[in-house]
């Protein structure tokens, strides 16, 4: 594995639900988050890399309707497949993780530890025993994060049913 990244290779993204019929992901209650690294072309989750996501970014420019109300911006299939489900909306900031052009993964993972948005990636962070924390707060932060995983689990598994019964 890879000692040092490139920080501006480094994209944090929304997770979301898209809807393939409309083309289009709503904006859920919950904010999750992960951070992906552009390789390649492709967007690989960088604390699961063999996963396969779908990953979408937004044009520069908004949406209109006819009479000229802006209404958002379209996105656009970065990496991975057009399809209903879990994707990943990346970021249009231009915020870094870091300063440095490189990062090293104990220096990111400290980093997604210590913040404050909800991070899906930090459980598994957590619950590696290398990962050098104070217990007590690697106790909080799991249960927080757990907390937080089973409100998007949720909301996933309830759009899944939306999906079945329009279907119906």
């Amino acid at each position: 594995m890879v000692d040092f990244l490139p920080v501006k290779r480094i994209k944090r993204a929304e997770i979301r639900y898209f809807e393939k019929d409309r083309n289009a992901c709503e904006i859920p209650d919950i904010k999750a988050y992960s951070y992906f690294l552009k390789l390649d072309g492709e967007y690989l989750n960088i604390f699961h890399p063999f996963e396969e996501c779908n990953v979408y970014e937004r044009v520069p420019y908004t949406n209109s309707t006819k009479s000229g109300e802006s209404f958002g911006t379209k996105m656009v299939l970065a990496s991975g497949n057009i399809e209903d489900g879990v994707c990943y909306v990346l970021e249009k900031t231009d915020e870094q993780i870091s300063d440095e052009d490189f990062i090293s993964i104990e220096e990111l993972q400290n980093k997604i530890v210590d913040m404050n948005d909800f991070i899906v990636d930090r459980i598994s962070i957590l619950e590696n025993k290398d990962f050098k924390i104070n217990f007590v707060k690697r106790l909080v932060k799991i249960k927080q994060d757990q907390k937080k995983l089973k409100d998007l689990q949720d909301y996933i598994v309830s759009k899944e049913k939306e999906k079945i019964l329009k279907k119906i």
